[in-house]
């Protein structure tokens, strides 16, 4: 098989991105060089390829601004598209030129829309990975699809040659030529034994893995939570004052995916990354609503097909008020089984354009 050059734009918005294009990563390095274009933290694409990751500069989208781990600053989000847009209209010429150094043959994302211009600039193939798009979103935000800012971005999405949708995927009229493929999400392995050795954790206790998102959650009254008998909560994340029932890992000594696949059920904000985990493990979801970003509809109508999950109010979610949903979530189980194949599926498709 012939060895081909890849660059791989991955947005920055969160881990879930990084995660997700991480997989792909995986399969393809076996047989190419995969160039990275990201502001993902290093050592987890690091730990998701299973190599040194190629990161030569940032990713050109910005995502939204968080005011907290789920309200967005939308007129902040707003602005910062805008002085982006005007940085990647000046980088064309430099994109150009890595790219004829480098001898790419082909250019992904997960999920920014000008790296479309670049590659129809460029004369190379592309493709879009994802469940949204950011003109989605926008759109859901501005309420106007005549906006330029909408217009752009439905403009550039529409150069990519192939679009391939995981599932929690939003409508996105924007892509052409779409394929579904599985969840791209990690498959873990049950090391409950260990964790209960390692912890003193109790045999007959129920494990909740627990995410608030990547600010943290300092505020939820650790108190509270301490109090909730018959259950250890176990997160990358930190309680001010944890009770004795909390316990907060190291990343690089326990795998995030073993720790889901150990789980009685899943505490967490509702994002693809944590959701996909979930769910391609077989693990039961408590959610707080997220309606104020329109990629978490697609999620409820999963959920709603799945009967895999439980809404609790955004209220109890943030102050600890968890006992009433744990005990609801008892025997919930999902109606099939989720293939996590989709990273593998997406490099088939990616180097048949290349041959």
């Amino acid at each position: 098989m012939k060895h081909h050059a890849i660059l791989y734009y991955i947005s920055s918005h969160g881990y879930g991105h990084a995660s997700r294009a991480g997989k792909v990563i995986h399969e393809l390095v076996k047989n190419n060089t995969v160039y990275i274009k990201t502001l993902a933290p290093k050592w987890l694409l690091k730990q998701i390829i299973g190599s040194e990751p190629l990161i030569i500069g940032p990713s050109p989208d910005t995502g939204c601004l968080q005011r907290n781990n789920f309200d967005v600053d939308i007129d902040g989000t707003m602005d910062a598209y805008l002085k982006q847009s005007e940085i990647n209209k000046l980088s064309m010429e430099s994109e150009r030129s890595f790219i004829q150094e480098k001898n790419i043959e082909a250019i992904i994302s997960d999920i920014p829309s000008f790296p479309f211009l670049i590659a129809k600039k460029t004369s190379l193939p592309s493709v879009f990975i994802g469940n949204f798009t950011w003109k989605g979103i926008y759109s859901f935000y501005l309420k106007n699809e005549g906006h330029p800012i909408i217009q752009e971005l439905a403009e550039q999405y529409g150069l990519a040659d192939k679009s391939l949708t995981t599932p929690l995927s939003m409508d996105m009229p924007e892509l052409k030529d779409r394929k579904k493929i599985s969840f791209i999400a990690r498959k873990g392995a049950n090391i409950r034994e260990r964790l209960n050795r390692d912890f003193k954790i109790p045999e007959e206790n129920k494990l909740v893995f627990f995410y608030a998102g990547n600010h943290g959650a300092g505020n939820i009254p650790s108190g509270l939570v301490g109090k909730i008998e018959g259950h250890t909560f176990i997160s990358f994340y930190p309680l001010d004052s944890p009770p004795d029932n909390f316990i907060c890992l190291e990343s690089d000594i326990y795998a995030h995916q073993d720790i889901m696949a150990s789980s009685d059920c899943a505490l967490i904000k509702p994002g693809y990354g944590m959701v996909s985990e979930a769910m391609v493990n077989n693990i039961p979801i408590i959610y707080p609503p997220r309606e104020d970003f329109a990629e978490y509809f697609a999620f409820v109508q999963e959920f709603e097909n799945s009967r895999g999950a439980l809404l609790i109010k955004r209220e109890d979610f943030d102050t600890g008020n968890w006992m009433g949903a744990l005990s609801s979530i008892k025997g919930l189980k999902y109606r099939k089984n989720y293939s996590s194949n989709g990273a593998i599926e997406c490099a088939r498709v990616i180097e048949s354009l290349l041959s």
